[in-house]
């Protein structure tokens, strides 16, 4: 049979140091009613037991005094605080130096723009272009203001015409010469 569970901390307690506290003496009513709590002290007692005989049995055993010194030497070495870091990576800085570095070369390498595939438009061709579009759009947006009759001859005017800005302009784009960089 098994112990219970939330009792098993203080059976353990009372195998090892049978006292007459409240708690020690509520363990030992439920031991007379608990038979795997019963055989769970049983169990932990022989232990204690054995451990007990076994540490008396002990033989007499000197550590030489470096031994001593060294674990006394070991127990005042201080923790590293900040500053100790600090002051060590100081004195090796190259090697972090060399690691930054490294990292900002094999990002400029991994993340560089794609070369570009555009081509340069000369400065005139390029104005022309936008100075159509937005002529136009303004007008658009004039005579939509003064009435729908007015907006609608217009776009009927610009139906009618058959030569359109942006086909002279692709053309004189076309014609434009060759920026390589």
């Amino acid at each position: 049979m098994n112990p219970c569970h939330n009792r098993r901390e203080e059976i353990a307690l009372l195998a090892s140091n049978p006292g007459e506290s409240a708690q020690a003496k509520s363990t030992r009513s439920h031991l007379d009613t608990c038979e795997g709590c019963r055989h769970y002290f049983a169990e932990l007692g022989s232990l204690h037991e054995s451990h007990i005989t076994a540490a008396l049995n002990l033989p007499n055993a000197e550590l030489p005094a470096r031994t001593y010194r060294y674990v006394a030497a070991a127990i005042r070495i201080p923790a590293p605080t900040a500053i100790t870091i600090l002051a060590h990576y100081m004195r090796h800085w190259r090697m972090p130096l060399v690691t930054a570095g490294l990292s900002v070369v094999a990002f400029l390498i991994l993340f560089r723009p794609a070369p570009s595939s555009t081509v340069l438009v000369p400065k005139t061709v390029a104005t022309a272009y936008i100075a159509t579009d937005d002529t136009r759009l303004s007008s658009y947006s004039r005579a939509l203001a003064q009435s729908p009759e007015a907006f609608d001859g217009l776009l009927a005017r610009s139906a009618a015409n058959t030569s359109t800005p942006s086909d002279t302009s692709l053309l004189s784009w076309r014609n434009a010469p060759d920026y390589d960089l």
